[in-house]
């Protein structure tokens, strides 16, 4: 849970999917069509984030202005890759997209991940960890002797891993017969098998040059059929755009960002003056 207005708060709980796409595949007891549609609704909104403009013209200061430029890069990066994917589904070119796969999932925890800190900072009124958080996001790295350390990406994930499994038992709670399959407990078995960690190791053993992803998907001529494996990672490439969803109700604050930063900051219209940026460029 994270805040939007003061006072509100937002969780993933929604938009969930066109409405008359669910109402119409629930109808028809069809898991799978409310799956597809799901898909491509969060396809549809991903590609609408990243049509998203902004400008210096667009924002109160210089603060708001750069960590809204950042937030609305994650989408498009993730859009960038999206499209990328499925274009190389469609070729039968499995593992080099299910390599952007992960990737994808990366930019989805670290969107999210960077959103949170911003409300968090905001909603706190510190300023000081506001900026100091924001340059990591922005200028980090973790080459040389970098003198801005960027946020490490599996403390991104770790942090989107217990919102996501928040988010599947809100999901078996409002919509049991969608999960009558996975047992007694199916947020455990969902855990154990199919969390956003579970799904990241998955996508790394293909994106590695692992026995797996090397010669049992580039086998020889005459190697047994691999066509279940091939299958199963086709059907990862859209388990991972379905965690965009995470990012989606993140981004949703955004819109609101600068003007709660001009409220809570008002004297707030750039960085410090010994910002981490500032210092490092003389």
């Amino acid at each position: 849970m994270r805040n939007t207005e003061e006072g509100e708060h937002m969780t993933d709980e929604g938009p969930e999917m066109d409405k008359d796409s669910i109402i119409s595949a629930m109808m028809k007891g069809d898991v799978l069509g409310i799956r597809d549609a799901r898909l491509n609704q969060i396809i549809h909104d991903i590609a609408e984030w990243a049509r998203r403009r902004w400008t210096a013209e667009d924002s109160p200061n210089l603060v708001t202005y750069e960590i809204i430029e950042l937030a609305y890069s994650y989408p498009k990066r993730a859009h960038d890759l999206i499209e990328s994917m499925r274009a190389l589904v469609q070729a039968d070119r499995v593992v080099p997209a299910v390599i952007l796969a992960r990737a994808l999932v990366e930019t989805i925890a670290m969107g999210r991940y960077f959103i949170d800190k911003m409300e968090k900072s905001l909603a706190d009124g510190d300023f000081a960890r506001l900026e100091t958080q924001f340059f990591r996001f922005y200028a980090g790295s973790r080459l040389g002797e970098a003198k801005i350390k960027s946020i490490h990406i599996n403390d991104a994930l770790r942090e989107l891993e217990a919102t996501d499994v928040d988010y599947v038992s809100y999901l078996v709670n409002k919509y049991p017969f969608l999960w009558s399959m996975s047992g007694p407990n199916p947020t455990e078995a969902f855990t154990g098998e199919a969390s956003l960690l579970k799904t990241y190791d998955k996508l790394s053993e293909i994106s590695h040059p692992n026995g797996l992803g090397t010669q049992y998907l580039y086998p020889a001529a005459d190697a047994p059929d691999n066509s279940e494996v091939i299958s199963f990672y086709r059907y990862m490439t859209g388990v991972a755009i379905w965690r965009a969803h995470h990012l989606l109700a993140a981004l949703g604050g955004m819109k609101t960002f600068p003007g709660r930063f001009v409220a809570k900051f008002p004297d707030r219209t750039r960085f410090s003056d010994d910002n981490p940026l500032r210092s490092s460029s003389g």
